[in-house]
């Protein structure tokens, strides 16, 4: 088993000799979301529901030239998280949990449809469906849930309150209060448009730097995680990592996209299989991902993924992402992968 290959494709992310790597640091601050979202368009919002529709870009494959299992993952977050604010949800929360079923494959420029559907929207808890399908013949790609807790704000729900005339200041033990003056409120209207504009912008509506996504490399979703991830032990079976938060991947509450921990998941997780004698690293069955606590920009992470099994055609993997400096568990995750046929490049 060529350990060293692994840990050289962690480094790099498969891309060691393109020269726009060397620019991903200086990416903006929250870049994470306009990255995916670019070439995202909205079919339909009404309350409770979302569809969009998007070409796979060739900046989000994976190294055998389909939709990364990762860039599945955080569309659910979003388009999730969306379909929940279209409900009436004004404190769209943080995440508690993603889970990503993978069917199907979408290949470059094949369009798919992303329809989110709520299944609940509570005071405390709301949770959305996401389904992907290929638009030409309807076949399913993956389907997703999302779970969030929902007494906290975030840039979202901060947009559409600046279209009411409600002045209220949060303080511990106030969403109660909040929630029932927003419910009694004759100005309670849900603005659709915000979140339409949101999700074709990513945030980033007059953002210079958003003009030259449609042009970075193929495969470039990988290398745009990893860039800065560095390797503290390989061993069959278990490799550990470290990185400090980058800004680029930070979410609209400023701590880690819980997309960016999904993807994670996936490339530590592949990475552990890869490590423990798999003949091939596989395709994605399924990933979930619980979320614990956050991590701040430049705050130092430790990834872990150890093997939970390896058979010949299947393989699991426990990944755990802590604060280095605590100890303290900010996600857990498990990465389930059909290991029959190969991907990413790791075994090249």
């Amino acid at each position: 088993m060529d350990l060293e290959s692994v840990r050289r494709y962690l480094e790099k992310g498969g891309h060691e000799d393109d020269k726009k790597a060397s620019n991903i640091e200086e990416m903006p601050p929250r870049f994470f979301e306009r990255f995916v979202m670019e070439g995202l368009h909205i079919d339909l919002i009404e309350p409770g529901r979302v569809v969009c529709s998007m070409k796979v870009p060739p900046r989000l494959l994976n190294g055998s030239d389909y939709l990364h299992g990762g860039a599945a993952a955080m569309l659910v977050d979003v388009v999730g998280t969306s379909a929940l604010i279209s409900a009436g949800v004004f404190l769209t929360g943080v995440s508690v949990e993603i889970n990503v079923s993978y069917l199907d494959a979408a290949y470059a420029d094949e369009e798919i449809e992303i329809e989110a559907t709520v299944l609940r929207a509570g005071k405390a808890i709301g949770a959305a469906s996401v389904e992907f399908r290929k638009k030409k013949t309807g076949t399913i790609i993956a389907q997703g849930r999302h779970t969030k807790y929902l007494l906290v704000s975030s840039k979202i729900t901060n947009n559409v309150l600046q279209n009411t005339s409600l002045s209220i200041e949060l303080h511990d033990g106030e969403f109660d209060t909040l929630i029932a003056l927003l419910s009694k409120t004759k100005e309670r209207k849900m603005d659709l448009e915000s979140v339409r504009r949101y999700l074709e912008t990513g945030g980033y509506e007059e953002d210079k730097n958003a003009s030259t996504i449609e042009k970075m490399p193929p495969r470039f979703f990988e290398r745009f995680i990893m860039q800065g991830l560095h390797i503290d032990l390989i061993e069959p079976g278990r490799v550990v990592c470290s990185m400090k938060v980058p800004p680029r991947l930070l979410n609209g509450g400023n701590f880690l996209h819980g997309g960016a921990t999904a993807t994670l998941v996936d490339l530590v997780g592949s990475a552990a299989i890869f490590t423990a004698g798999a003949a091939a690293t596989g395709v994605s069955v399924e990933i979930n991902v619980s979320y614990l606590d956050a991590a701040f920009a430049d705050e130092e992470i430790e990834i872990e993924a150890r093997i939970l099994r390896v058979g010949k055609a299947v393989g699991v993997a426990s990944v755990e992402l802590k604060n280095k400096r605590t100890g303290k568990l900010i996600a857990q995750g498990r990465h389930t992968k059909y290991l029959a046929v190969s991907k990413m490049g790791l075994d090249a």
